[in-house]
């Protein structure tokens, strides 16, 4: 019996609990009683174990989302410190793009001519 048909079973009508004081006064009903139990404590021990494997589960799924936080978190700090790095790097190439400009506006000037 898995996690959700435990759940999904049905609740025990009243008098259904109400039957072992019956069986009190008929003793043979006492047999088929012992064999609910039995299938009760059954089903309890099935579903303690289904929800030991879900707690499991779950702690092992916690534990990745803890990691992947920090990943992201250092991730997200190296991004920003390449945009401080890109922003430096922009400012000292500025010089560099316009003396760039210069030469080719100077070499452009004599192939026009011809």
């Amino acid at each position: 019996m898995s996690f959700l048909e435990t759940v999904a079973a049905p609740i025990r009508p009243a008098g259904v609990v109400l039957r072992p004081a019956a069986a009190v006064l008929r003793p043979v009903l006492l047999p088929g009683l012992l064999v609910e139990a039995a299938a009760d404590v059954r089903s309890i021990a099935v579903s303690t174990r289904e929800l030991t494997v879900a707690v499991n589960q779950l702690a092992d799924i916690d534990e990745r989302v803890s990691v992947l936080e920090d990943e992201v978190r250092l991730m997200r700090q190296a991004v920003e410190a390449m945009g401080a790095e890109v922003g430096a790097i922009r400012e000292s190439a500025e010089p560099l793009g316009r003396v760039a400009g210069r030469f080719s506006r100077r070499r452009r000037k004599p192939a026009e001519t011809l």
